[in-house]
């Protein structure tokens, strides 16, 4: 019951790409601007990406493996899993991200399986990203993109080759979210394309929006669309023949334990005192999981979009 006086605000529809919306606030070429600036910061903090080399993992995935080159072995690659490109030099795993190992494919094609042809593949991604952010919500989508720019963990998603799985996730993601109906399924069908932690997107999906059947049109379509991608995905990797102790299975105790590895990770996010994302995590106890899903709970109901009943 709600009480006297109370109006409850009016809710945002889905956001239609076929439009983009505009912001009362600001003008086409305040948003413009905006885009320019993200643009700008991308590229004086991460330009010199262009002339990196391989990696770490880039070694395997990329620069060793003689499948790149031969384009008909393509349509097998999508149908492996990610380190199928590294010829056994690499355990089976149970990362499928066909969209992944195409944009190998097409970086060979494009630079002669040169780096930078992959290191400029990366450097769009994030600047398509940020660009679109700071078009969507002009001045602050713009120093929010910024501010991802500038944080040390951003580093290696973005130099770091086939790290680049996270930002695809992000950039489909992220319009998974801001979209509604056949827009959003083919969006998070990208982004689990790319890696598997865009199963959280249907999550987000819900949380952004409004209640009712406007609504459903956003997070429903994410939903089934991660249903139908989690039964392609299991078969394909139990045909793979994975070990279990590879297979990414999740545990009883990786799932109660999974509330205090993501607080972890959001006290890096503000204090980054390990710049890189390779650093593991500790082993938490199942107290420690179920104690962070009180924090975790009460912020998720503080930023929920609609009002309390």
């Amino acid at each position: 019951m709600a009480p006297l006086g109370y109006s409850r605000p009016a809710l945002p529809s889905p956001i239609d790409v076929s439009s983009p919306p505009t912001t009362a606030t600001q003008s086409t070429a305040q948003r413009a601007l905006a885009v320019g600036g993200v643009l700008l910061l991308g590229m004086a903090v991460y330009g010199s990406s262009l002339g990196f080399g391989f990696v770490q993992d880039d070694r395997l995935l990329v620069e060793g493996s003689r499948l790149l080159p031969e384009v008909g072995t393509l349509k097998q690659a999508l149908l492996r899993d990610l380190f199928w490109l590294a010829e056994g030099k690499a355990r089976v795993s149970p990362y499928w991200r066909p969209l992944v190992s195409a944009s190998y494919y097409l970086d060979h094609a494009v630079g002669g399986g040169q780096p930078w042809a992959f290191h400029l593949h990366n450097l769009l991604l994030v600047l398509l990203s940020g660009a679109a952010v700071a078009w969507r919500y002009g001045t602050r989508g713009a120093l929010a993109a910024g501010l991802v720019l500038l944080h040390p963990m951003a580093v290696e998603a973005i130099a770091n080759i086939t790290a680049r799985t996270d930002l695809y996730v992000a950039l489909w993601g992220s319009l998974a979210v801001l979209t509604a109906g056949p827009w959003a399924a083919l969006f998070t069908l990208l982004a689990l394309f790319s890696k598997e932690t865009a199963v959280v997107v249907p999550l987000i999906a819900w949380l952004a929006a409004p209640r009712g059947p406007e609504g459903r049109r956003q997070w429903l379509p994410p939903l089934l669309v991660l249903l139908a991608w989690a039964l392609v995905r299991t078969a394909l990797v139990h045909s793979w023949a994975v070990d279990a102790a590879d297979a990414g299975h999740p545990t009883l105790q990786s799932v109660l334990t999974a509330p205090a590895m993501l607080l972890f990770y959001v006290q890096r996010l503000i204090l980054p005192f390990w710049p890189t994302v390779a650093r593991l995590p500790p082993d938490f106890p199942v107290w420690a999981g179920l104690l962070a899903l009180f924090p975790l709970g009460r912020g998720l109901w503080l930023a929920r979009p609609w009002p309390p009943a």
